[in-house]
């Protein structure tokens, strides 16, 4: 018995950044899941492509009613430090950081963070589940960084961290432009990170899945 999430994972393993016929997209996903053997035709398909549409996860043109004349695509989602009132980074797993030396002698650099973004939290009858994407979360002319990570006290193994929320105070400056001072809590291991930057820029770099868990598999990561 094939699951709605089973389903729209599948159905999403076909749906990429550049316009698909919904035809296509449903014709792939009933051969990958030999949907005729479960009783399901090409038009409840349809119907669960609508429905990801509505909630956000892709995007579409045409009338979706008519698979042939419709497309889907996913959704080129970013944020930046604008959007910041309206994230959350709560239970966000990251998998790594690096850390880019601006050119010039400005003494900056970029701090970027590879991370699980929870895009949409579900509460269900059986419990939470969750819409998480593999996304890049980058901090611009960052400057004086504190950084604390303690795996030791809790006897932990080495896997990703987990943030418990990033918070921002803005700097006085006298010259006029824009800085601020963030702290990312983190909530799994010990640990914390302050330093300054005059933003944030974030964007999705993998496909959002529907599961049980807020962070992904290595195998369900583009690992570079």
């Amino acid at each position: 018995m094939l699951t709605d999430q089973e389903i729209d994972d599948a159905l999403l393993s076909h749906i990429t950044m550049r316009w698909r016929k919904v035809a296509m997209v449903v014709a792939l996903t009933m051969g990958d899941l030999k949907a005729h053997a479960h009783g399901k035709n090409d038009l409840f398909f349809a119907n669960r492509v609508m429905l990801l549409a509505q909630k956000g996860l892709i995007e579409s043109q045409g009338n979706l009613t008519r698979m042939r004349y419709s497309e889907v695509r996913l959704p080129n989602k970013s944020w930046e430090t604008k959007d910041f009132e309206d994230m959350s980074w709560h239970d966000v797993s990251v998998h790594g950081f690096r850390i880019i030396e601006n050119e010039g002698v400005t003494g900056t650099a970029e701090l970027v963070f590879d991370i699980d973004y929870i895009l949409e939290w579900i509460n269900e009858t059986d419990g939470f589940h969750f819409i998480v994407a593999q996304s890049t979360l980058q901090f611009h002319e960052v400057f004086g960084v504190k950084f604390s990570l303690d795996y030791t006290s809790c006897s932990a193994g080495m896997c990703a961290f987990s943030i418990g929320r990033i918070v921002r105070e803005q700097i006085d400056n006298p010259y006029g432009y824009v800085r601020f001072k963030w702290y990312i809590e983190i909530n799994w291991p010990d640990g914390k990170i302050e330093f300054e930057s005059s933003g944030f820029s974030q964007w999705i770099v993998g496909k959002p899945v529907t599961q049980n868990k807020y962070n992904l598999e290595p195998s369900q990561r583009n690992i570079s």
